[in-house]
């Protein structure tokens, strides 16, 4: 360690007792150089400038011994100066910075403390040098000269005590390249660079210089970063790759640059300790660290963990009680049909889609078991068989004995992990409307969203033909009930005559459905066979469906029936239900539909009845009430109405317990 007094007087050095000692033991002192021209060079000798007309070095004695301060050597001050101020010696290359005062830069301002007017660089100046190879002369035209200049690479640092500026010179020829200025980091302000040595700098081995400024107002240090060439890239060391992963029992090669030589460590599962490239193979992950050393002796480190992953045991198929196949293993599972890969196909269950040979592999991090035995599965599409309807009342009850009897199940999951939820079905017929009631049990349900897919509800899917395309036609369906919802949604806008309550349960709800066969375009009868499909949408957190569920199909199901279950009607069905052409509204009309400006609906009523008519928003809340159990006489009947804003709308009318809701479209 090396100080000294605050004006200059002396110079100390200390030495350390052996650790853990923190004590400074006196090494040296010297009291007959004054002034501010001292310098410790790498080889840690001491350098002072100036006084008694002589520049002097003092050896370093070398560990836990004391300086030499009576013998120096010494050599006269060299021309142009006439006082020196600072002195600064590279010991690798035996270049010695001089700066002070000379007749044709004098200290004409009697400044004090300062670096002087120049400073010269004299190359191979223990071998005898004492002319100067450049002189700079430092910038003296404001207020002071520079109070603290470094030398780093090929550059000298000068900077000023109050002024906020550094200069920059190149030390070889001896020109001005730049001024620093501080930046808005510090707001613009560098302080007071009030003491002799307040500045230092360094080139880094990537080429850019980093230059510290000590300043004692604002009590701060300020770094400045400079790249000479614009491209100063970190000079770290790599490893390729970075982050290996190998099986239990394998091995990988691991390749480190940027430096010259290389040391490992630990040894463990490692063929060397020392070079650029190794084989690692050890038998857990284990984290190595890399100590890299280039030519300039500078030492750098970097990190490499290699993952060791488990080959997982072989996996066994089993079929499971959804119709589905089971893996043995919970997690990390990757399907096969016929040998190919299934995409997308990694949870622990599969629902065959398709008849085939069926295999599981369990994938590890890229550490793959042996295949699993084959399992041939056979498949056939899910059956519903649709008995007659007795007197259904559509409430979301389900409590009519036509729904009594054996249910299909909904269990098969074909989005997220299900949430839990589990729902049931069944179906039933009349010669005038096909019945689906939907008992679902959720304990979480949401209707946030816009979309009404993205809520909790149900989705019926109808092929009229059982044509299994995919794509849809025309005589293909897709109704969506929303739970909570007065709306009803069929991707093509057909809703006449459909009727449907959703109702709460006790940890869940209830759906009941009755969609007429004139709207499905078809006649029905006894025997006939429909593509059909069901799905749940499972919503656990707001504006979007987590999960779901379905009966045969899969996500595809409301583009692409070729997965659906089948329909087939079973009986001699005329209507007994409680409905009738008597008691709901007929010949419901809405035009013009899109529409710009005034919209007007049309409906008929063949007897008189107690009618509501009401427009909602895609979320079901109510936004116009037209009619409310308003008395109507059997006619027709025509109403007009405006919606100011843009947007999809459903108008909903309803007598008693039927109700028809029809989309329209509002553009401004």
């Amino acid at each position: 360690m090396y100080t000294i007094g605050m004006y200059g007087n002396g110079f100390n050095m200390y030495r350390f007792d052996a650790p853990p000692s923190e004590i400074a033991v006196p090494a040296g002192s010297i009291n007959r150089d004054g002034g501010y021209g001292w310098d410790v060079d790498y080889n840690c000798d001491v350098w002072s400038g100036g006084a008694g007309g002589k520049i002097r070095r003092y050896a370093y004695p070398g560990i836990n011994l004391n300086y030499n301060t009576a013998a120096p050597e010494e050599w006269n001050i060299p021309a142009p100066f006439n006082a020196v101020e600072r002195v600064k010696y590279i010991a690798g290359s035996d270049v010695l910075y001089i700066s002070g005062w000379s007749g044709s830069y004098p200290n004409s301002k009697n400044d004090w403390g300062r670096v002087g007017r120049i400073i010269c660089r004299f190359n191979n100046w223990k071998g005898g040098n004492r002319i100067a190879n450049a002189t700079i002369v430092l910038d003296y035209t404001n207020q002071e000269a520079p109070k603290a200049f470094d030398v780093a690479g090929d550059y000298i640092f000068a900077v000023a005590c109050k002024e906020e500026k550094m200069w920059v010179y190149n030390n070889s020829a001896g020109n001005l390249t730049g001024i620093m200025l501080p930046g808005p980091e510090v707001n613009n302000k560098t302080g007071w660079v009030d003491v002799p040595f307040g500045t230092r700098a360094f080139k880094r081995s990537n080429g850019e210089y980093v230059i510290l400024n000590e300043e004692d107002l604002f009590g701060k240090v300020i770094m400045y970063r400079w790249c000479p060439t614009g491209n100063c890239t970190e000079n770290t060391l790599s490893v390729s790759p970075s982050s290996p992963t190998i099986c239990s029992g394998q091995s990988t090669s691991i390749t480190v640059s940027g430096a010259n030589t290389y040391t490992w460590s630990p040894s463990t599962g490692l063929s060397s300790t020392v070079g650029n490239t190794v084989t690692a193979n050890p038998s857990t992950t284990t984290s190595y660290t890399i100590t890299g050393k280039d030519a300039a002796g500078v030492t750098k480190t970097i990190g490499v963990t290699v993952t060791v992953n488990s080959i997982p045991s072989t996996p066994s198929i089993s079929k499971n009680s959804c119709n589905g196949l089971t893996s043995s293993s919970a997690s990390d599972n990757q399907w096969y049909l016929n040998g190919s890969i299934i995409p997308g196909a990694t949870s622990q269950y599969y629902s065959p889609t398709q008849t085939g040979n069926y295999t599981v592999e369990v994938n590890n991090g890229g550490c793959k078991s042996l295949a699993s035995n084959v399992y041939t599965y056979n498949f056939v599409p899910l059956a519903e068989i649709s008995g007659c309807a007795n007197a259904i009342n559509i409430d979301g009850k389900m409590d009519e004995t036509a729904w009594s009897g054996t249910s299909q199940t909904l269990c098969k999951i074909i989005q997220g992990t299900g949430g839990g939820v589990t729902a049931n079905f069944k179906t039933s017929w009349d010669n005038q409307y096909l019945y689906i009631g939907v008992d679902v049990t959720d304990a979480s349900l949401n209707n946030s969203s816009v979309n009404i897919w993205d809520n909790s509800g149900v989705e019926i899917y109808l092929d009229m033909n059982n044509g299994k395309t995919s794509s849809y036609e025309t005589n293909d369906f897709q109704y969506i009930i929303g739970w909570n919802n007065t709306m009803l949604f069929e991707k093509n806008n057909r809703t006449t005559g459909v009727m449907f309550k959703t109702a709460n349960k006790t940890g869940g709800y209830i759906s009941e459905v009755a969609i007429p066969w004139s709207t499905l375009s078809v006649i029905p009868a006894n025997g006939i066979t429909y593509g059909f499909d069901m799905s749940i949408d499972v919503s656990h957190a707001s504006g979007i469906r987590t999960d779901a569920l379905a009966w045969s199909g899969d996500g595809n199901n409301f583009q692409n029936t070729s997965k659906f279950g089948i329909l087939t009607t079973s009986g001699n069905c005329t209507i007994t239900s409680v409905k009738s052409d008597d008691n709901k509204p007929d010949f419901f009309t809405i035009y013009p539909n899109p529409a710009n400006d005034k919209v007007k609906i049309s409906f008929v009523t063949n007897t008189e009845k107690q009618v509501s008519l009401k427009v909602s928003d895609m979320l079901g809340r109510e936004i116009l009430t037209i009619l409310d159990k308003q008395n109507l006489g059997a006619g027709q009947h025509e109403y007009d109405f405006v919606i100011g804003v843009q947007g999809i709308y459903f108008v909903q009318l309803s007598s008693d317990k039927n109700q028809i809701a029809k989309k329209i479209i509002i553009n401004h």
